[in-house]
């Protein structure tokens, strides 16, 4: 029998870390993975969309070179070229991981991880112990429960990553992130492509105008969008498929050749045997304390696992916390203050309170506003479509919520996350010097509104 101060079961952004960490506090840390290093983040999700994010926007981009002086033709994709490059990323990146994990100490073990004890775990054969357990296996798709969801043809977000075609047509089920990334990808590869959302509105978890402007947008993109819309059964093979569905116009039957199931994930738990360890879990994940720790003392679990907040920075963190607060620093995640990125056409980003949150706990705040065809920088790139919206306390002396829909958003939202995690006052902010021509000018000159002194803004007309 092994023995460690910490083992690790799960290696994606949330594991990798928390082991990282832990040899870098002198703890003897293995790290069990049953596949690759990374997760299902590096691996099957965020990294390999955000790369094919990239060539749909190189293709929409050749699309219009002409736009920029640039004259091109036959402009065509590769789908083998991109799915290569994907493939080359996903793998620089886990090598990396890799490279870093034995550099810092940390033994990585094969297979998969379960309980026989409280504090013991078999993998093939042999059984490992430690002082610490720590939990970070993740989450897998959600599968809904819709007659014909096993069908040929109906794919999850890992499978659709992973097609050598494109389809001819696209239903996609879930307005949620994931759904919106997939759907406007696919439909700049050339599919058509209909969103059905069970809710009155996509990306339902975002501030309002930021959800109306992403379906303002995908409409414009030629996307179709059926919100409000419940799907009761999917018949067919693939490349001639049905989706029946239920909306307040009654019974639709929707036509495509691939269907995509895009509703959320769940807490992946299989295989562990909690059981035998007796830590408490339910359908929506492991229990846990303010330390992290599950109600077996010593027994931890961080990120998609536990249900809390489903994002690979989130477990990252938590990883990093976790493993700080074993060794006993009094470090804290700061779950106000979490920024969230959808990559769409244009990228939105978000952190801290929703308008409709503060309508909600009924807050005194005020709003302000600047859109991107204001900034010299997002004309010059041709990227004038979107804003900034911020929320403040009504006397200024704190950010509440920052909303950005534009160009590298996913990149602006850091500056929004640094002036408030650093607790700014407006005025702060605004006199935050930026470099010209920037696009976080946009962000500057947002906050200047609040105090009447934003430049490219005409003022407000006197009655």
């Amino acid at each position: 029998m092994q023995q460690y101060d910490l083992i690790v079961v799960g290696g994606g952004p949330g594991g990798y870390v928390a082991a990282i960490r832990a040899a870098q506090l002198g703890k003897k840390t293995a790290l069990i993975e049953r596949e690759r290093v990374g997760g299902v983040c590096l691996n099957h999700g965020c990294i390999p969309t955000k790369t094919l994010y990239r060539t749909a926007e190189v293709l929409k981009e050749a699309a219009s070179a002409a736009n920029y002086g640039v004259r091109t033709e036959n402009v065509t994709l590769d789908l083998a070229a991109a799915r290569t490059r994907k493939q080359s990323v996903v793998d620089t990146l886990v090598g990396g991981v890799q490279s870093l994990l034995k550099a810092n100490g940390v033994d990585v073990i094969s297979g998969e991880a379960s309980f026989t004890g409280a504090k013991t775990l078999a993998v093939g054969g042999e059984t490992y112990t430690a002082g610490a357990i720590l939990l970070a296996t993740g989450s897998k798709t959600a599968v809904l429960p819709i007659e014909g969801i096993g069908l040929d043809g109906v794919l999850d977000s890992t499978a659709a990553l992973r097609l050598d075609e494109i389809p001819q047509s696209l239903v996609i089920i879930g307005g949620g992130v994931i759904g919106v990334e997939l759907a406007g990808i696919y439909k700049a590869f050339g599919a058509e492509v209909t969103i059905v959302e069970f809710l009155p509105a996509i990306l339902s978890t975002l501030d309002g105008e930021l959800a109306k402007f992403a379906a303002k947008r995908l409409a414009a993109q030629g996307v179709r969008i059926l919100t409000a819309t419940k799907v009761t059964k999917i018949s067919g093979t693939r490349g001639d498929m049905t989706v029946f569905a239920d909306s307040a116009e009654g019974t639709l039957e929707l036509s495509c050749s691939h269907v995509l199931s895009c509703a959320g994930r769940v807490p992946n738990t299989d295989g562990l045997k909690l059981e035998a360890a007796g830590v408490a879990f339910d359908r929506k994940g492991i229990k846990v304390d303010e330390d992290y720790q599950t109600n077996v003392p010593g027994v931890y679990a961080i990120g998609d696992v536990t249900g809390r907040m489903m994002l690979a920075h989130v477990a990252s963190e938590e990883g990093r916390v976790c493993v700080e607060r074993i060794c006993g620093f009094f470090s804290r995640v700061d779950y106000a203050l979490v920024p969230s990125c959808v990559f769409a056409y244009p990228e939105m980003a978000s952190i801290g309170k929703t308008e409709e949150q503060l309508k909600a706990e009924g807050a005194d705040y005020t709003v302000s506003r600047f859109q991107f065809a204001g900034n010299g920088k997002a004309l010059s790139l041709g990227e004038t479509e979107g804003f900034v919206k911020m929320l403040a306390k009504s006397d200024l002396s704190e950010i509440l919520g920052v909303h950005i829909a534009g160009a590298h958003t996913s990149d602006l939202i850091a500056e929004a996350a640094m002036a408030m995690k650093s607790m700014l006052t407006v005025e702060e902010a605004a006199k935050t010097m930026r470099a010209h021509p920037t696009l976080s000018e946009a962000l500057m000159e947002c906050t200047q509104r609040f105090l009447g002194e934003a430049i490219h803004v005409p003022p407000k007309k006197k009655l």
